[in-house]
C-alpha cells in the first residue's frame, strides 16, 4: 500500500551532490550498470522503467543497447543533469503510470537509503506498474571471502551520514536485498553477484 504523499520528504537530499555524482561515482557504478544492461538484453525486455533513476545515466546506457527505457525520480537536482531523457519527476512511491504499463521495473541502490515504510511503498509501486522488478542492492555476506567488500561498503554509506546511514544499517539488519525480497514474497527468477559479493542483482516476480 502506498502511504500518503505527506509521509514523503519533499526536500531534495541530492541538491548539493548532483553536479559531482557522475564524476565521482560513475566509474564505481559502471560494472553494475553494465550488468543491468546485459540482463535486460538477455531477458528481451520490451518496455521498462528505472525508478529513482537519478541522473539518468543508466537509462542512456539501456537505450544505447536498444532497450525501451523510461525513468522517474523525485530529485530535481539529479534530473537537471539530463543524461537520460524520457524521465518524469515523481516519487517512486506514487508513480503516474498505469498498472502493468511496463514489462520490468528497475530500482538500483535506492531502497537501502530510505525509511522502511517508504522503501516498501516504492517496491510495491514498482510491482504495480510491472510484473517483474530488477533490484540492484546490497546483500549480506554469504562467505568469508565476501566480508572485505561487505565491510568496505560501510565507508561511502557512513560518509553519506545521518538518516542515510541509519537506514542502510537497518536495511542490512533486515537481511539486505534478500531479506527485502523474502519479506515481499517475491519469486526470484535470477540472481547475480555484484561488487565482489557485497551486492546482488536480483530479478524477481511479484506474488501471484
Amino acid at each position: 500500500m502506498t502511504p500518503p504523499a505527506s509521509t514523503f520528504d519533499a526536500r531534495d537530499p541530492y541538491a548539493r551532490v548532483a553536479s559531482w555524482y557522475e564524476p565521482l561515482l560513475g566509474w564505481p557504478l559502471r560494472s553494475m550498470r553494465e550488468a543491468v544492461v546485459a540482463l535486460c538484453r538477455e531477458a528481451v525486455v520490451g518496455r521498462m522503467v528505472d525508478l529513482c533513476c537519478g541522473t539518468g545515466r543508466q537509462l542512456a546506457l539501456l537505450r544505447a543497447a536498444g532497450v525501451r527505457a523510461y525513468g522517474a525520480d523525485v530529485s530535481a537536482a539529479m534530473l537537471s543533469q539530463g543524461q537520460g531523457g524520457d524521465i518524469v519527476r515523481a516519487h517512486g512511491g506514487a508513480l503516474p503510470f498505469a498498472d502493468d504499463a511496463f514489462d520490468l521495473s528497475l530500482v538500483s541502490l535506492a531502497l537501502h537509503e530510505m525509511d522502511r515504510e517508504v522503501a516498501d511503498a516504492v517496491l510495491c509501486e514498482a510491482l504495480r506498474v510491472a510484473p517483474q522488478v530488477l533490484l540492484a542492492e546490497y546483500r549480506m555476506a554469504e562467505r568469508n571471502i565476501d566480508l572485505p567488500a561487505a565491510l568496505f561498503v560501510h565507508v561511502p554509506e557512513r560518509i553519506a551520514g545521518g538518516a542515510h546511514y541509519r537506514n542502510f544499517r537497518a536495511f542490512m539488519r533486515a537481511g539486505g536485498v534478500e531479506g527485502l525480497v523474502a519479506r515481499h514474497g517475491l519469486s526470484v527468477v535470477r540472481r547475480e553477484r555484484l561488487w565482489a559479493g557485497a551486492g546482488a542483482l536480483v530479478l524477481a516476480r511479484r506474488p501471484s
